[in-house]
């Protein structure tokens, strides 16, 4: 389960987070609920030996601190601003300073260190950014092609391989026909959905229907990551409504809270937060900086929630 601490990271000032099973990231724009997926991104490269730079390391820290903090797991990484552009970069474990430099450019620590979430892999509105030790970002063609199979370690061109990549598309096709009624199908290099004995392409499909296709492959491949590499996934995804109705919303926040691995889900929907409390998976509330559990703290989040309750 991982444990995220932030200090001065983004628009937060200081919060702490448990990411068990799924997790509903509620507020507005502007509330936060990005730069938890920044500074996951950045610690994980950091401390699984990748490479960040000084520049994105500023960037994490709070418009007019001086310094932030990222925790993750038992490791602190400290970031404090430094002259020119330059950023003094910290890294502990349990008290012991495993890294410690003065950087102006490349962040490469040398560290290779055991998390509870080595891999990142962040559903956006048009890709999946998968984050390990560097940042690969895929579209949903990319994500299905064969080659795909190389995230995994499969060697594409071979039995097993094309093997692989036929059970991963098989498990990809059962979410996305159990929730819209189409199947994806590649051919050569085209992307096509097939629904009802007819093919289309992408500008013949509903933005919905294509939204769950991207979280579908998404769950899919975090699978495949743990099961063939011992991988510990986390899946975040971001402005997980758009473009989906109840009809698809409901049957993919299932999805992700049957998932082994963790997943958050970022909203602004007051329906998905009012599911996560009757469903009982963790959520929290972003709002001025911070994080709370209160849902009548926030009086606007109370009203959402109630309007909720009386349309069902």
């Amino acid at each position: 389960m991982p444990a995220v601490r932030l200090a001065h990271i983004g628009l937060l000032g200081g919060v702490q987070l448990a990411l068990r099973g799924l997790t509903v990231f509620y507020g507005p724009n502007n509330s936060g609920k990005t730069a938890v997926a920044r500074a996951l991104g950045f610690a994980v490269r950091v401390l699984n030996g990748g490479e960040a730079t000084s520049a994105e390391a500023l960037a994490l820290i709070s418009r007019g601190a001086e310094a932030g903090e990222i925790a993750l797991d038992d490791y602190e990484i400290e970031l404090a601003r430094r002259p020119r552009g330059a950023v003094a970069v910290k890294v502990a474990k349990a008290g012991e300073v495993l890294y410690r430099r003065e950087v102006s450019g490349v962040i490469a620590t040398g560290l290779d260190e055991r998390l509870s979430a080595d891999v990142l892999i962040r559903v956006r509105l048009d890709g999946v950014a998968v984050v390990d030790r560097g940042v690969r970002t895929l579209s949903l063609a990319e994500l299905v092609s064969p080659g795909v199979a190389a995230l995994w370690g499969a060697e594409w061109g071979s039995a097993a391989g094309a093997d692989e990549y036929a059970e991963y598309m098989e498990e990809v096709n059962d979410v996305l026909s159990d929730i819209t009624d189409h199947e994806l199908v590649v051919a050569g290099d085209r992307l096509y959905y097939r629904s009802g004995g007819m093919h289309f392409d992408e500008e013949g499909v509903a933005s919905g229907v294509q939204r769950v296709a991207l979280i579908a492959a998404a769950c899919t491949l975090a699978g495949k990551l743990s099961e063939r590499l011992g991988a510990s996934p986390l899946l975040f995804v971001e402005s997980f409504e758009a473009a989906l109705h109840l009809g698809y919303a409901l049957p993919l926040l299932r999805l992700l809270a049957d998932l082994e691995d963790p997943a958050v889900v970022e909203t602004h929907s007051g329906f998905v937060l009012r599911a996560a409390v009757l469903k009982q998976w963790d959520y929290y509330v972003f709002a001025d900086g911070a994080v709370t559990k209160d849902l009548k703290t926030p009086e606007l989040l109370w009203r959402e929630v109630q309007v909720a309750a009386e349309l069902t």
